[in-house]
């Protein structure tokens, strides 16, 4: 990946039809317009599948969804941070704040006035909300791979969070791309996770089925573009020291979360069609996981 050839075209500029194949951009929706958007996205044929009353219940409006967790409030705020940069901002010396830490007091005033239209905030302001980011950052552009997918050339060449929907499978779906080098046919998605070390995040995959999530965004693009596309998992950690690392969404991933998603489709249409959308009310087993063995730990 990190050999391909960019474009030096100053004059070429990424583009993707907005209408094709039945594909169709939806431009200049929020995050919250597009997740009250009424098509289907993964997620939504994920939780169909795993709390099919849940699903059922949150999308009639018995209950709200959920918030943004705060781990998909750092995602989105890392995704945005990556995109846009930093920004600068000043770190208020202790000393100029009151005794009690406010922002008061006649040093405090001498100091803002000095610092006038500047971003101002306290140190454990900006260990908590900046450094992280930062740190990302930093990461990110000593890794070879990940600089290649996020700064390669100049911005012209890369396409940040669109959003599309389209009929498959008498289903209109839904998908938000975080990042796409039409250039190269390479889609990214930025995803922080606990670990994002190849074994670790393996799990991760297979827990939070983001291979699902990737065959869900191929059929979008590959059907718009009438072209194969590249998929990869640009990971960072989302605790100290915010690592990161590039994992290729290969032939395997993308056999296998095109399979969960056929039967995620099948169990969708099916519930729909049926409007049985609780667990059965038979006896369900239970199995023992294999990491549990019993106090003479199998022996």
């Amino acid at each position: 990946m990190t050999n391909q050839i960019i474009s030096t075209d100053r004059n070429w500029k990424p583009s993707l039809p907005t209408v094709n194949n039945g594909v169709e951009e939806l431009i200049g929706l929020s995050f919250a317009e597009y997740r009250a958007h009424p098509a289907i996205a993964q997620s939504d044929l994920k939780l169909a599948s795993q709390d099919p009353q849940l699903y059922y219940e949150t999308s009639s409006g018995l209950w709200s969804k959920p918030p943004p967790t705060k781990s998909m409030e750092i995602g989105i705020e890392a995704e945005r941070r990556l995109r846009n940069g930093m920004g600068a901002v000043t770190v208020i010396p202790t000393d100029v704040l009151s005794a009690n830490g406010r922002r008061s007091g006649k040093k405090w005033e001498e100091f803002a006035a000095a610092h006038d239209g500047e971003t101002l905030i306290k140190e454990s302001e900006y260990r908590d909300r900046v450094l992280p980011f930062e740190s990302m950052i930093a990461n990110a552009k000593s890794h070879a791979s990940a600089a290649f997918l996020l700064y390669c050339e100049s911005v012209d060449e890369r396409l940040w969070s669109r959003k599309y929907t389209w009929m498959e499978d008498d289903i209109q779906m839904k998908c938000e791309i975080d990042l796409m080098l039409p250039k190269q046919k390479i889609m990214v998605d930025i995803k922080t996770t606990k670990d994002e070390r190849p074994a670790e995040f393996a799990r991760s995959i297979c827990n939070f089925r983001y291979d699902v999530q990737a065959a869900q965004y191929l059929s979008a693009i590959e059907m718009m573009t009438d072209d194969q596309w590249s998929y990869y998992w640009l990971c960072i950690r989302n605790s100290p020291p915010y690592s990161v690392s590039v994992i290729e969404c290969d032939d395997e991933w993308r056999e296998l979360g095109a399979a969960y998603r056929r039967s995620y489709i099948d169990n969708f249409k099916k519930r729909s069609r049926t409007g049985e959308w609780r667990s059965s009310d038979d006896p369900q087993i239970c199995d023992i996981p294999r990491f549990e063995r019993g106090p003479t730990n199998g022996n």
